[in-house]
């Protein structure tokens, strides 16, 4: 601090002091404000800006106009004195804090409104106490200085609230898409647990489906079991029927149609020969069947079983990248959070950062949806292509079965 205020003094030696900026803190150090103000005698004239620390001032003007604190001021002492001594000379400015001003609860009463010393009071004291000995000229220069920096003031501070209130609109219109952003997403999570839950639901639905066609398949074949055994119950009682009328007719033409109750009987053996040949043909084709219904069964369990996995697989990957976007969604909010925080230029980059986040975060959704899609797609075509194969060989055993039925009763 002192060395750049001799290195100010070294390079303006018409100057009668040299003052550098002096930061405001409370006894923990919390920031308050900033003495850094470029140099104007109106200013200091009207108020004062510099802390007794902030200056480094020349010894020998001081001596020669026998300049001193007045020590019946109780406060403002320092102001006081910095007036005389710039009265015909000017103090060099080093902008930039180099010193530190500890303002602290003390016993001096000058934050105190209602005490005699408060600095407000002496402050309206040492200003009319000037005016009345200041020159016409000098206090107009004052006043019109005054009014030009109020002015000045006012508009940098408009400007200031414009500023402010602009970005204040742009955060919440940033903040406003974030949050839309994260609805979107969490509307995208229940739209997968969703579509999840009808997957599910439509498989379960699908093996009830199974099975009932199963279990009717069965009774199909065990109704068709019951009427081959009605079809050879039939075959014997007519075989029966036929005997006993061959029999009666032996009876009565014993002599005469010997030979033909030889052909009979022979007749007779080989009809029963295609019965049993017909009943064990039957009983194989039953356990056929029986067998394909079960392979079936075991594939399609199987199949089920691949499925689910695979649905289970993807909701588990689709968690993930739900999870992944969501964690994401929250680095960007925080990111924005900060953002509000920082310089103006900071914030632009950081809300040009955050929309193309968002922009990604809709890419992704558009490819999540796709996959989601292509997913139900694939599950519809693996779905119709089953029904088909697991249809196949019931259509053939039923096209092979039924010529074999229907020529029975022509050979008869």
């Amino acid at each position: 601090h002192l060395e750049r205020l001799v290195s100010a003094l070294q390079g303006q030696p018409r100057a009668a002091g040299a003052y550098a900026g002096v930061r405001v803190e409370t006894h923990d150090g919390v920031h308050l404000r900033d003495y850094d103000l470029p140099w104007s005698r109106q200013r200091l004239l009207g108020v004062n800006y510099l802390p007794i620390h902030a200056v480094l001032f020349r010894t020998q003007p001081v001596r020669q106009q026998g300049l001193r604190f007045d020590e019946a001021l109780p406060v403002l002492e320092d102001w006081h004195f910095w007036r005389q001594l710039t009265q015909d000379a000017d103090l060099v400015h080093c902008p930039g804090v180099s010193a530190v001003y500890r303002q602290g609860l003390g016993q001096s009463a000058l934050g105190d409104a209602q005490h005699p010393h408060h600095w407000r009071l002496w402050h309206h004291r040492l200003l009319v106490q000037w005016v009345h000995g200041a020159p016409a000229e000098a206090l107009a220069d004052t006043l019109a200085w005054h009014a030009v920096e109020l002015d000045r003031a006012q508009a940098d501070a408009g400007a200031r609230i414009s500023d402010l209130q602009r970005a204040a609109d742009a955060a919440a219109r940033q903040l406003q898409d974030l949050q839309s952003a994260l609805d979107a997403a969490r509307n995208l999570a229940q739209d997968s647990e969703t579509l999840r839950q009808g997957l599910q639901q439509k498989l379960e639905a699908f093996s009830r489906e199974s099975q009932a066609a199963l279990q009717a398949k069965e009774a199909a074949l065990q109704l068709q079991a019951a009427e081959s055994a009605r079809l050879l119950a039939e075959r014997e009682a007519q075989a029966q029927a036929f005997a006993a009328e061959q029999a009666q007719a032996l009876q009565q033409k014993e002599t005469a149609l010997q030979l033909q109750a030889m052909e009979s009987a022979r007749l007779l053996a080989e009809r029963e020969a295609q019965a049993q040949r017909f009943a064990a043909q039957a009983q194989r084709e039953l356990d056929a069947l029986q067998h394909q219904l079960h392979a079936l069964a075991a594939e399609q369990a199987q199949a089920l079983q691949v499925k689910e996995a695979e649905l289970q697989r993807f909701a588990q990957e689709t968690g993930r990248v739900l999870d992944a976007k969501e964690a994401e969604l929250q680095r960007v909010a925080l990111q924005a959070q900060q953002a509000l925080e920082a310089r103006d230029a900071v914030h632009v980059a950081k809300l040009q950062r955050l929309e193309q986040d968002i922009a990604q975060l809709h890419a992704q959704r558009s490819r999540l949806e796709s996959d989601l899609a292509r997913r139900e797609a694939e599950l519809g075509a693996i779905r119709t292509s089953r029904s088909w194969r697991w249809t196949a060989p019931l259509r053939r055993a039923s096209a092979s079965a039924a010529p074999a039925a229907g020529s029975e009763p022509g050979r008869s």
